[in-house]
Order: structure tokens, then sequence, then C-alpha cells
């Protein structure tokens, strides 16, 4: 699981296999969703996972190919005009690394939610980040329950199929506990629309 301050990812795009499984890992109330590329025979033999706190059993599911379709969510009232260039250029040093696969370009700003169709080269996707502008004021930052009810929503409308959303951005400040919180949260709600989430804040 990925903490809310978490400022490293893996932005390398990788073949996926033909059978890939999903392990579903269960603590209390919580399920967390790992998409893993393995054999039926290999996936069969797991039985438990390591977490910090304690092993757990988990549910393996053959699921198709996933698809290679990524998209890049901005969440642009959380970001400065500085902050929202850092993003812009660690956009095109992923379009670069994509190896020609379509990149498509999301922008959640004052509640709303803006998308791109798939973008075909990194020309094409510069272009686009070209007309994403800081929004004027972060006097007061953003609610942490609406952002979270915000992109709950979003995920609906995001293509699923196991498709890799990132996203960048900054979430509130939040405890320790409602981090961890906050965290199982959207991760749950974008594995039930299918989507591999990662973010850079």
């Amino acid at each position: 699981m990925c903490p809310l301050n978490s400022r490293s990812i893996s932005m390398a795009v990788r073949t996926a296999f033909v059978t890939a499984w999903i392990f579903l890992a269960t603590i209390g109330a919580l399920a967390s969703t790992a998409l893993l590329r393995s054999t039926p025979e290999a996936a069969s033999q797991v039985s438990t996972v390591q977490t910090p706190l304690g092993n757990v059993n988990v549910a393996a599911v053959p699921v198709p190919r996933p698809s290679p379709s990524i998209t890049v969510l901005i969440l642009v009232d959380s970001l400065t005009d500085n902050e929202l260039a850092n993003d812009k250029n660690a956009i095109l040093k992923l379009c670069a690394a994509s190896r020609g696969r379509p990149l498509r370009l999301a922008v959640l700003q004052n509640g709303s939610l803006g998308m791109a169709a798939p973008l075909s080269t990194c020309t094409r996707v510069r272009a686009a980040l070209d007309q994403v502008r800081a929004s004027p004021s972060l006097a007061r930052p953003p609610d942490s329950g609406a952002l979270l009810d915000t992109l709950a929503l979003t995920a609906q409308k995001l293509e699923g199929n196991w498709s890799r959303v990132l996203l960048m951005g900054k979430f509130p400040s939040l405890s320790p506990a409602a981090s961890r919180f906050a965290s199982a949260l959207l991760l749950k709600n974008f594995a039930a629309q299918r989507i591999r989430l990662s973010w850079l804040n």
C-alpha cells in the first residue's frame, strides 16, 4: 500500500505477460489489490502474504491481459506554478519512456474533471500540457473529505481493465492514521473500477 506522502514511483512502462493474476489481501474490513504477473501453477501455491500487520490470507483470481493505457491525473488545485511545471516535466519524461504507447491526460480542477483523448506522441502531450494552468490561489487548502469523494467519482469515469493511473498533486495534511485510511480508501475505490493507481506528490 502506498502512503500519501510517497515521492517516488516506478515510471517505467513494462510489457505485461498474457497471464496475469490479482491477489486480494484482506485485513479486517479493508482489502488491498495487487496485480502480479505469474502462471496459474505458481499463483495457486500462494495462500498468505506478509504485511506490517502480520500474515493475511489471499485469494488469487485470473484476469485477461491488462490494458496498456496510461492516464495521468493532475490535481491542479493543489499545485503552485512551479510545482505544476515540475510535474509537467515529469509527465514528458514518462511519455518518452512509454515507447510510443498513447498517454491520456486528465485534469481535476475546481471540482471538475477534464480529460483529453489518448495522445499518441510526446509533441501532442506537450501541446496538451501547455493548456493546463495552475489555479489562481492556494490560500485555502482543499478539503480532504471532498477531495476523496471527488476522486472516488473520478475513478468511475476512467478506463478500467486494469489500466494505469498516475495521480500527481498534493493531498491535504493528514495524521498518520488518517493518511493510512485515505490511502486504503483510494486504492479500494480505484481497484473496484479495475484501475492500477500510483501517485507522485
